[in-house]
Parts: structure tokens; sequence; C-alpha cells
């Protein structure tokens, strides 16, 4: 067995901070996580501002990216790397007529624990993390 494991502590933007507008301007897309988080009222304490169309809100936006409100905690831990592999006895293997045999399996990129609440802990944005592979063979000698 062969395993990686990465862990990472750091506070770096959050998913919010990659927001180019706010809700409510044309031809956007809000996730509704964010779009019910928005200021609606007097009193309200929200981390999203309230639904807008004017240029304002562009520039509250900005302001919003380049305060320390758009930045949280990111510290993940991940599973990168996992290996496993079996070697047959060499008395088995001799009686149906090999030298070697063994089998393996592998994976990248199993797990990932984190509290950040973007896609991905790791590259920040809202991309898609990095994709879980898994692979596995055979060795057989003769």
């Amino acid at each position: 067995m062969d395993f990686l494991i990465t862990v990472t502590d750091r506070t770096a933007p959050s998913y919010l901070a990659f927001l180019t507008f706010t809700p409510g301007t044309n031809n956007t897309n809000i996730p509704a996580d964010i779009a019910a988080r928005r200021w609606r009222k007097p009193g309200d304490v929200a981390s999203v501002m309230k639904a807008t169309q004017g240029f304002n809100g562009y520039l509250g936006q900005v302001n919003f990216k380049n305060s320390t409100a758009a930045f949280s905690n990111s510290t993940y831990a991940r599973l990168q790397n996992l290996s496993l592999s079996y070697r047959l006895p060499a008395r088995m293997v001799r009686k149906a007529g090999m030298s070697a045999f063994s089998v393996y399996v592998a994976g990248q990129n199993l797990l990932t624990v984190s509290r950040y609440k973007g896609l991905d802990p790791e590259s920040l944005t809202n991309r898609i993390p990095p994709l879980r592979v898994f692979t596995g063979g055979l060795t057989v000698g003769f």
C-alpha cells in the first residue's frame, strides 16, 4: 500500500469573491444559496449585497472583492494518491506455470476534506476539482 495525503492551511478568497456581478444583474445566474443570503431590508446582516441592476451594485461588488470580507478559511486535506498491490505467493504462481503474478489498483484525487464553500479549495475558483482517476492491472511473468 502506498498513499499521499496533502494538507494545506491557508486563508484565501472565498467563492463570493469570484462573483463578477451582484444578484439581480441582467443575464447572470446566481446560485440559490448565494441569492438566499443577500441583503433585503434595513437591519439585515448579510454576506451578499442586495439585488440590483445599477452601476452602484457593480462598484459595491468591486469594493467587496477588494476587502477582507471576500476571504475565508480554505484549509483542506486531500487524499491525492492511493495504490494497493498484491503479489501471489511463489508456490501458487509456480503451480500455475508462471514466474510472477501480481494485481494492483490505484486512485488519484479520491477524497477532499474542507469547509471551503467553493467547488475546489486548491484552485479557489468555481471550476470543477481535479477528476478522480482509477486504474488497475495485472503483472504476469512466464
